[in-house]
């Protein structure tokens, strides 16, 4: 279909444009620095198949557009599987609406363009949703092998996906009699999943990593908003909610329009998706790990609009487009702190005693060629050297510029850098 390619082919443009321009951020160089990792036992992320992928991507080259571009790829690929995913459930023309507010979305456009692994977790995730459907409709063992294969690499990609398998597990046992003949199947995968994901090495601790201080950011009330905003506009800044309530109003109406529709499809995107909402503030809070909903929420709103007549449905997409634009032109026209610009300043002027704060995220510096010998870490106190402080700890550094001697000798993009004593 021409409408599905242009779709894909302004979901890639999008993801490849101006790819390199975001300096590279703390979670990007851990993308980058540990596929060496797996091989030798220190690997202390999420399990492995992303870090797997990196490793044969940095084979390239370690620039910001090679780290990138796995991303790019995967997020393309999420486009088309939500398309399927919609398609398979309602119809294609859900599926195409759904796909171009995908492809536009800012929130699969902030991930297609990190070197982070949630792209590949969007993908795995509908893949595993679409092959379970497929699986309980055809009760074929080639259906029920793909899911399997889906849902154990997806678990394998982020912890997050156990969320989705308690989702697929709970329809399961709601339509426990109308699958009847699949209930080994379905067990047999559930019990691969498990195991498979039992022998990743240091498994309880990366999932306590995950689970751990799971309120201390937000409260759950609040999380859920930001999720909603995330899959909305693609920002979980509470602030401009105004920019969140049309998608969100057309979500609801789309599962409302969804009471006549026959078979088990509003109880299926009802259950894939609630459930892991609900569930999602037992894990840290970040709406990032449910990036995976984006089809399912997206899928709603488009078959409410499908459902309307063609004046109002071409009023609501050009409104819903129109906000994804302007969350595009915010997300190309803002940039991560500039530690790439840092470095330049701290070599042109040969800095030997450097000071970073938060302390951890020196290693962007590292990326950048400053050597991690030159870094110490900041206890508190007077202290003569350089300083480059992150916006992110502003408001936790001791430190007082004012009455230490300092002076600010730089200013980048969520960054300051300082010279005291």
């Amino acid at each position: 279909m021409w409408a599905l390619a242009g779709i894909l082919l302004l979901a890639l443009f999008l993801g490849v444009y101006n790819l390199s321009a975001n300096s590279i951020w703390y979670d990007e160089v851990v993308s980058i620095s540990q596929p060496d990792s797996i091989l030798d036992g220190r690997f202390i992320g999420p399990p492995s198949v992303y870090y797997a992928v990196m490793r044969f991507a940095l084979v390239f080259g370690h620039s910001e557009f090679v780290a990138r571009f796995p991303s790019v790829v995967f997020g393309v690929l999420f486009v088309f599987t939500a398309f399927v995913l919609a398609g398979m459930l309602f119809g294609w023309r859900v599926g195409l609406l759904a796909a171009l507010f995908i492809a536009t979305s800012p929130f699969n456009l902030l991930h297609m363009q990190s070197a982070r692994m949630y792209t590949l977790l969007g993908l795995l995730s509908a893949a595993s949703i679409v092959f379970f459907y497929r699986a309980l409709a055809s009760g074929r063992d080639r259906d029920w092998m793909l899911y399997g294969i889906a849902i154990v690499l997806d678990i394998n990609v982020h912890f997050s996906a156990y969320l989705l398998l308690c989702a697929q597990t709970v329809f399961f046992a709601l339509r426990r009699r109308e699958y009847r003949a699949s209930q080994k199947k379905f067990l047999t995968m559930l019990l691969l999943a498990v195991v498979f994901t039992l022998l990743v090495p240091g498994v309880f601790e990366k999932a306590g990593y995950v689970t751990a201080d799971a309120a201390a950011r937000m409260s759950a009330a609040e999380y859920v908003f930001r999720i909603i905003a995330s899959l909305s506009k693609g920002s979980d800044n509470p602030v401009n909610w105004e920019l969140t309530a049309p998608a969100f109003f057309l979500f609801i109406f789309g599962f409302h329009s969804m009471r006549n529709e026959a078979g088990d499809k509003r109880l299926f995107l009802a259950v894939m998706f609630i459930i892991p909402l609900a569930l999602s503030p037992l894990m840290l809070r970040y709406p990032r790990y449910l990036f995976y909903l984006l089809p399912l929420y997206w899928t709603a709103i488009a078959y409410g609009m499908a459902g309307m007549g063609a004046r109002k449905r071409a009023i609501a997409c050009i409104i819903l487009l129109s906000l994804n634009l302007y969350g595009i032109m915010d997300y190309y026209s803002g940039r991560n702190d500039d530690w790439r610009s840092a470095a330049a300043f701290l070599k042109e002027n040969a800095v030997q005693k450097l000071f970073v704060l938060p302390y951890h995220e020196g290693v962007c510096l590292e990326y950048y060629g400053i050597a991690g010998e030159a870094m110490s870490e900041f206890h508190g106190g007077p202290a003569r050297g350089w300083f480059v402080v992150s916006d992110f700890s502003a408001d936790m550094w001791e430190y007082d510029t004012s009455k230490e001697d300092c002076t600010l000798k730089a200013a980048y993009m969520g960054l300051r850098v300082f010279q005291c004593g």
